[in-house]
């Protein structure tokens, strides 16, 4: 997720602002805006991961097995 989120930075920066400047009125872009996207987007990832390994993690096996 962070190779992705370094490559799609600067591409989504520079086409944001080639599309902005065809405006009258526009807001200048910070990069906050981009880093706060990704920490969000990281830490659903994150709690994403951490349920999934709890999930199995805490699955009794015996009723896996029984169920195949």
């Amino acid at each position: 997720m962070l190779l992705a989120f370094l490559i799609a930075v600067p591409v989504s920066y520079y086409a944001m602002e080639k599309w902005l400047q065809t405006f009258a009125y526009r807001i200048d872009l910070d990069l906050k805006i981009y880093f706060m996207a990704g920490i969000i987007t990281m830490g659903i990832a994150f709690i994403t991961v951490v349920y999934k390994i709890l999930e199995a993690a805490l699955t009794n096996p015996a009723h896996v097995l029984r169920d195949e």
